[in-house]
């Protein structure tokens, strides 16, 4: 954090020849004149979050002097930075895509020499006062490698690299423009649209094997009802909690898992031993699922019973007549009043009287 403080020093004597900005007290913004702003704490962190995002940091004298070459402060810029400041005010300020634009023309500027933690700079200037402290940048700041006007002298001229349309693309979007959109767009449109279902399935259908199911395709699908697609949980869970479980989501664990140790915390989450609410999920029904098996049989495979005559493949089971002429003739049934009553054989008791 100390090395992201000394980068955030100004030095004034650089800053001096455009209207001399320097941090307020407390390091809420970057002031010019008396009362003056330049540019607020957060805009200071924006901008950056877009140069860093492509680029090593650069002396922070270049970041004070860009932002006065995007419109900030009152001090007159040269003619080729007002076209600049006039696209820029015209999108309404995007400082993180001007950031990424400051960092493609600060190509050729030398780097802070040391290193610089670009996280806790953007850190540091999100930080509110009392991270600051009173005034923390009443040092001596560190003296940049190019003269004002050497700096300047390099970023218009990377400037007169640009167009009109392609600083609009990088303020806008942050990137560069997209040359030939409109002849990519002509392409795909003029391109073959993809097969339908029915283009992919009609040779198929006219293949050899497939060619005799072909005619009951149209029974098949009358009979079959497939349900329409419907989305998976229809109803929201509108019940309270119903149990507790040892898994879940980290917002229903139960307040007292918190009172724990640390270490015991994390050991009961890599255990599972953790408690959960379980939310009580709504009724479903069961869906039943349909599947339909279609055997074609195996390529190129014969059967003798399909080659022969369609007599012969019926099953030779002998006629009803036949069957009837071959059987012995049934003895007719007596009447139940003329039927002789059943002989009983004697139980082994009687027998022995008997004797």
């Amino acid at each position: 954090m100390t090395r992201a403080r000394d980068y955030l020093r100004i030095p004034l004597d650089y800053t001096r020849h455009f209207g001399g900005p320097r941090w307020s007290y407390g390091g809420d913004a970057i002031e010019g004149a008396p009362g003056i702003t330049f540019a607020f704490r957060q805009q200071v962190g924006q901008f950056l979050e877009g140069f860093f995002s492509i680029a090593p940091p650069i002396h922070f004298a270049f970041v004070v002097h860009l932002l006065h070459l995007l419109g900030y402060g009152e001090m007159t810029r040269p003619k080729e930075a007002e076209l600049l400041a006039q696209a820029f005010k015209s999108l309404h300020w995007p400082l993180r895509n001007a950031g990424v634009l400051c960092a493609i023309l600060c190509d050729r500027v030398p780097r802070v020499p040391g290193s610089v933690d670009p996280s806790a700079v953007l850190a540091l200037l999100r930080a509110g006062i009392a991270e600051w402290g009173d005034d923390p940048f009443r040092e001596m700041a560190e003296v940049p490698p190019l003269a004002p006007a050497d700096f300047e002298a390099v970023m218009l001229c990377e400037l007169r690299d640009f167009g009109l349309a392609e600083l609009y693309s990088w303020l806008r979007f942050g990137r560069e423009p997209i040359v030939d959109a409109g002849a990519k767009v002509a392409e795909e449109l003029l391109a073959a649209p993809p097969r339908s279902l029915a283009e992919v399935f009609g040779p198929l259908a006219r293949r050899e094997r497939l060619a005799g199911a072909a005619p009951f395709l149209t029974q098949m699908v009358s009979a079959l009802s497939l349900p329409p697609r419907r989305l998976a949980d229809r109803e929201l869970p509108l019940g309270g909690y119903a149990d507790i479980a040892t898994r879940g989501l980290p917002e229903q664990i139960l307040p007292a898992q918190f009172a724990v140790d640390e270490l015991e915390f994390v050991r009961r989450f890599a255990e599972n031993e953790l408690l959960y609410f379980r939310r009580e999920e709504p009724h479903t029904r069961l869906r039943e699922e349909l599947i339909v098996v279609l055997d074609q049989g195996a390529p190129g495979a014969t059967c003798a019973c399909c080659c022969a005559p369609r007599s012969s493949r019926l099953p030779s089971w002998p006629s009803a007549k036949a069957s009837r002429s071959a059987s012995p003739p049934r003895a007719p049934m007596a009447h139940p009043s003329t039927r002789a009553p059943p002989t009983r054989r004697p139980s082994p008791s009687c027998s022995k009287r008997a004797t």
